[in-house]
């Protein structure tokens, strides 16, 4: 049936108003446009109470999911072929259950395909011997719509990753200790999905961040650390967070032969670090299966 709104009546079953907006512009070429035509969900059926329209992550995830076209860069700088984009971050698993116990997570940063996800957590997979890594593809929109995103998150406003990594994590064992590796803007994400998680997750999550671009707070999770080495990247994160305590920044110097700008996530700097405490982490809570 119709529901009163008051001054005029709303038919669900089409979606529409029955008579005009009473205090719309007539001269609209909709003038029974309202609330994005769905009243039911963002104003109680009565009209008493109204809730928030459009926030910038719902914005965002939108356009995230219905972006048709994103530049890629070439090997000339003055050139930006348009390509069709059908992709928007998803989730994945590479590698096999191997131990019981624990369960490893990965997300990588920005300008990263698929592929290059899944090569990353490949990467973890391959240090804890083939085990089962479960990746959340932070996709990428090209290196501006990146930027954006990451000023969104970096804002506390979390956007389709943050959900991702909140849904993968409480998806996971409940028996199980969770170590998350999140690495450049994936640090981002991993910062605005920990505190819509459930505290009884958070206790058993730890959190390795590979050169992230913010840090985790003091006491969010059971145990974190960030990794860093010379790289702009954190900086970010170390700016932000200047006026409160967060967990532990420990500074790697760079390997001869890496980039002057070290924040790869395959960089040779950072292999010893990630396989000591993914091996450790899996010695301390890991059974074999």
């Amino acid at each position: 049936g119709w529901a009163y709104f008051g001054r005029r009546y709303y038919d669900p079953e089409v979606g529409k108003w029955t008579t005009p907006d009473p205090l719309g512009y007539m001269d609209s070429p909709n003038v029974y446009c309202f609330v994005h035509n769905r009243p039911l969900k963002y104003i109680d059926p009565d009209g008493r109470f109204g809730s928030e329209v459009c926030k910038y992550e719902s914005f965002v995830n939108c356009f995230q999911q219905n972006c048709y076209y994103q530049a890629q860069w070439d090997d000339d700088p003055d050139i930006y072929p348009m390509g069709t984009n059908y992709q928007y971050s998803s989730t994945f698993t590479v590698g096999t259950p191997i131990y019981s116990g624990v369960d490893l997570i990965s997300v990588n940063g920005v300008l990263n395909s698929l592929d290059d996800a899944k090569a990353s957590a490949k990467i973890i997979s391959d240090m804890a011997g083939g085990h089962t890594v479960k990746g959340v593809h932070n996709q990428s929109y090209g290196l501006l719509m990146d930027l954006f995103e990451s000023l969104l998150g970096l804002m506390g406003i979390p956007t389709r990753p943050a959900y991702l990594i909140k849904e993968t994590l409480e998806g996971c064992d409940p028996n199980s200790e969770l170590l998350l590796t999140p690495h450049s803007q994936g640090g981002i994400h991993a910062t605005n999905a920990i505190p819509m998680l459930d505290e009884e997750v958070r206790q058993r999550l730890h959190v390795m961040g590979i050169a992230p671009a913010n840090l985790i707070p003091k006491g969010q999770v059971r145990e974190a650390k960030h990794f860093v080495s010379f790289d702009i990247v954190p900086l970010f994160g170390r700016v932000l967070n200047i006026t409160r305590e967060t967990e532990p920044v420990i500074y790697i110097k760079s390997l001869p032969g890496t980039p002057f700008i070290d924040h790869s996530f395959n960089s040779p700097t950072y292999d010893k670090p990630l396989r000591t405490d993914i091996n450790n982490f899996i010695k301390t809570y890991g059974q074999p299966l």
